[in-house]
């Protein structure tokens, strides 16, 4: 499990047994949410400088016919400059 070897307590109350992170992060959908959006996951990717990336997998409402851009559009004006999606 990772952690810091200083802090094994807090280490421990972090992470699940099986060593899934509780970031304690929540996402919901209010009014202002995206209608289009049925499912989303986050999952880390490898990066050769950082270690690791973060991206964001988006599973639309069938039929709904949103593009990438719409997406990104909308992530542009709902969540901070610097999470929004670069490509």
């Amino acid at each position: 499990m990772p952690g810091c070897a200083r802090m094994p307590a807090e280490t421990r109350r972090s992470y699940t047994p099986d060593a899934f992170l509780l970031s304690g992060d929540l996402g919901i959908i209010d009014e202002d949410g995206n209608a289009a959006v049925d499912d989303v996951c986050v999952i880390g990717v490898p990066h050769d400088i950082l270690g690791e990336l973060v991206c964001a997998c988006i599973g639309p409402v069938e039929g709904a016919g949103m593009t990438s851009g719409e997406i990104k559009d909308f992530a542009r004006h709902a969540v901070a400059e610097y999470t929004t999606p670069s490509s």
